[in-house]
């Protein structure tokens, strides 16, 4: 599948034309603008709304949203 974007925010897949901005709203329905969510080590989470943010992120243990200690070693990508 190719999927193409313009400088308008359109994308085009399939004989389709979707916004962009569609495609960014939160999976929890409310239609409102998700963002990532990252741990302590910038490791992808989740992604929320202000309307979800703290029932996904209430599954996650409070610890891992600062450096915590692992077992192994944690690199930073170049």
């Amino acid at each position: 599948m190719v999927c193409r974007s313009n400088r308008q925010g359109w994308n085009y897949r399939k004989g389709q034309v979707v916004m962009l901005d569609e495609r960014r709203k939160c999976s929890c329905g409310s239609g409102k603008q998700r963002e990532a969510q990252y741990d302590g080590y910038n490791i992808f989470l989740t992604f929320t709304c202000e309307d979800c943010y703290t029932y996904k992120i209430s599954k996650f243990r409070p610890d891992i949203f600062t450096e915590y200690q692992t077992e192994e070693r944690i690199e930073p990508e170049d």
